[in-house]
């Protein structure tokens, strides 16, 4: 839903006029701002339990704002980390030194909702999307702007060094070693049953939604739980889509 929603917006972007795609853009910073904020509200200071929203009960889950899931929570906040950048960028590049602190601030919020989501897959995405759009901006004519985005991605490794906690040390220790880690061990199983079932989907997948009914055939995991999706976007559209999905995931990304 997250790939789907991040195309959709790109392609609301490209039907506005440059000032409307500047404005449209600021908007959805803002709105992943207000999101990451509410989810460190309910993980911190009104907890939402196994609520969304404080409002909707959901069985075996741990919320954090809108999202079910932590791993999807701290991905929506990556997927909007270089836009916020780039827009303080282009701030205190023009003298606009107000919006430009109003950016950093956004920026701090999210980074924050990152480290308290605990996915060790969007942390690493994290740090990956501040190596790339560092480079990037330093690349560009205006080494102003470039020296703006390397203050805030220095700003944001300390940050993270100083609010890491113990047990995000212990998540991320688990990247060296799945076995210290069950929900590790659970994933990469379903993975490998994943790719087993695509070997006889291979060429157009099981087809939307399918993973659910067809994968119990071939769960090998011992364990009662029933799985919906893949545990990984990039497994979860090579099974629902197969070859002909990857294709035109492939081109759409490229177009």
């Amino acid at each position: 839903m997250i790939l789907i929603a991040s195309f959709a917006a790109a392609g609301i972007s490209s039907c506005l006029k440059r000032k409307w795609q500047f404005r449209y853009l600021q908007f959805l910073v803002l709105l992943a701002t207000l999101i990451a904020a509410l989810g460190i509200i309910g993980q911190f200071v009104i907890p939402q339990y196994d609520s969304i929203w404080w409002l909707f009960s959901i069985s075996d889950a741990n919320p954090y704002a809108c999202f079910v899931s932590r791993n999807h929570f701290g991905g929506f906040l990556i997927l909007l980390c270089p836009a916020v950048i780039l827009l303080c960028s282009r701030a205190f590049s023009m003298g606009r030194l107000l919006s430009g602190v109003l950016g950093v601030a956004c920026f701090a919020i999210m980074t924050t909702g990152v480290i308290i989501s605990m996915s060790r897959g969007a942390f690493l995405t994290y740090v990956i999307v501040l190596f790339v759009v560092t480079l990037i901006s330093m690349n560009r004519k205006s080494k102003k702007s470039g020296v703006i985005i390397c203050a805030l991605a220095c700003s944001s490794f300390i940050a993270i060094t100083l609010l890491v906690s113990g047990k995000f040390e212990q998540r991320l220790r688990t990247l060296n070693d799945a076995n210290i880690d069950k929900s590790s061990q659970m994933r990469i199983a379903v993975w490998k049953d994943a790719f087993n079932t695509w070997q006889d989907y291979a060429f157009a997948g099981v087809g939307a939604d399918g993973f659910r009914m067809i994968f119990p055939q071939y769960k090998s995991v011992p364990t009662e739980k029933s799985f919906h999706h893949a545990e990984s976007m990039y497994v979860q559209l090579l099974v629902d889509g197969g070859l002909i999905g990857i294709a035109l995931f492939v081109g759409l990304v490229v177009s």
